[in-house]
């Protein structure tokens, strides 16, 4: 639902101003540091991009257990209320940076993996009609506990 809206917004962006999104090229990264059982870990996800962006997100997925605290950072997205979806609606500049809290479970234990990826809509040149879909790096991002996230 939230990405038929984002394409819904840049349709009308497109038509009222004339300007189609075209990023040339997108990299998304995220990192973290050790996580303990019990206690919040906080995620951070870095996004670079050339050219022009109406519209952006990041889609999340987390452990098993493991659950949303908040979000924020100089360039803190809009968060859909039901599952782990930020997007912006006016893009920040390149680069884009915001961080994410999440609680971990008492129960965690070895190895963890969390994958994002950032998504955007093509330019409205009729060809393409899908998101495009960028995964963050390192894709998972491996995150063992009391010990460091794997590079």
């Amino acid at each position: 639902m939230i990405i038929k809206k984002m394409v819904l917004i840049c349709i009308l962006l497109f038509v009222f101003c004339g300007v189609a999104p075209a990023a040339e090229e997108m990299t998304v990264t995220h990192r973290t540091s050790p996580y303990i059982p019990g206690k919040s870990l906080e995620v951070a996800i870095n996004i670079e991009y050339t050219g022009k962006l109406l519209a952006a997100g990041v889609e999340v997925t987390l452990p098993d257990g493991w659950t949303y605290v908040s979000h924020g950072g100089a360039d803190k997205p809009l968060k859909h209320r039901s599952d782990m979806q930020f997007f912006w609606v006016n893009i920040p500049a390149s680069p884009i940076n915001f961080t994410y809290v999440v609680k971990v479970p008492k129960g965690a234990a070895g190895t963890q993996k969390i994958s994002a990826r950032a998504f955007y809509p093509p330019p409205l040149d009729g060809k393409r009609t899908k998101m495009f879909k960028i995964a963050a790096q390192p894709d998972p991002l491996i995150i063992k506990p009391n010990g460091s996230a794997a590079k």
